[in-house]
């Protein structure tokens, strides 16, 4: 319903329903439907590396139609159901919405309570980094580490919000024995992001298992195993908001945390009983 003229390219193919016997509309959505979805990526062909679709396949595929031997019936049974699926999708937006305010909200929340708390430590040690935790960089990525021969699961900077973790898309490389130790991620590790929004840090649950990280990213592991890291993940929050990690970075036009600049970080540092009260007050 777009006016004016548009041209598509050789990469793309243009579909015209036979609109006495579908809608458009109601082709659009069984075609973003899971099935519709499983039965297309069944067709891939991989080419010199890539996928491509043959038309040939796609054009083959079954197409679910209500009433079909009745076609005067099934118009009216597809636009009924594409008037439900977008109302539906209207309360979908509606509510995506509303969770980002409320999470807009939250976030602002959280940092007036961090910036309270932490302000107000003002009998507590200050440690450099590098005194209460090991830290070091991920492995690099290279074309070597995707032999595929010891493919591992591995976090990258992409993969790593403030206090949560992406993983819906988790990428491979290969960790040999002799680096598993090195680079696996244990319970209670923290990633901070060495790049991108510098520092932004989240603690690691084992959330999939086995799984390693990459050279974008700090792993910071506790010496004290009655610390928190989930009060030093906080802290680090509190030190972005309040600039105290923005002054460490390199002078470079793209902000950039090195490891010896991470290890220099002023950060209070209160008994492990008080950083326990603390990460209770975020839960």
């Amino acid at each position: 319903n777009t006016a004016g003229t548009y041209l598509f390219s050789n990469f793309t193919v243009r579909l015209r329903p036979n609109q006495s016997l579908i809608l458009p509309k109601y082709l659009h959505y069984y075609l973003r439907s899971p099935k519709a979805r499983q039965v297309i990526a069944d067709m891939h062909r991989t080419t010199s590396g890539l996928r491509n679709l043959q038309m040939s396949d796609y054009l083959s595929q079954p197409v679910m139609l209500p009433f079909p031997d009745n076609p005067e019936r099934s118009l009216v049974e597809q636009r009924r159901i594409v008037a439900r699926i977008e109302a539906l999708l209207a309360e979908v937006r509606e509510m995506r919405k509303l969770h980002g305010e409320i999470t807009a909200d939250t976030g602002e929340l959280m940092a007036s309570v961090r910036h309270e708390l932490f302000s107000q430590l003002t009998d507590v040690a200050i440690l450099k980094f590098d005194d209460i935790a090991e830290s070091r960089l991920g492995k690099m990525l290279s074309k070597s580490a995707k032999t595929g021969q010891y493919s591992k699961p591995y976090m990258r900077n992409a993969n790593v919000l403030w206090d949560e973790f992406k993983l819906d898309d988790v990428l491979e490389m290969d960790f040999p024995p002799e680096e598993q130790e090195k680079f696996r991620l244990k319970v209670g590790d923290l990633l901070i992001c060495e790049g991108g929004e510098i520092g932004r840090t989240a603690v690691w649950n084992s959330q999939i298992g086995e799984c390693y990280f990459q050279k974008a990213l700090h792993r910071a592991r506790l010496r004290d195993n009655k610390a928190s890291p989930r009060y030093l993940m906080h802290f680090m929050a509190w030190a972005a908001t309040n600039g105290e990690i923005a002054k460490l970075h390199t002078g470079s036009a793209i902000p950039h945390l090195t490891g010896v600049k991470l290890k220099t970080l002023d950060v209070l540092w209160p008994e492990p009983e008080k950083q326990f009260y603390i990460r209770y007050l975020f839960t």
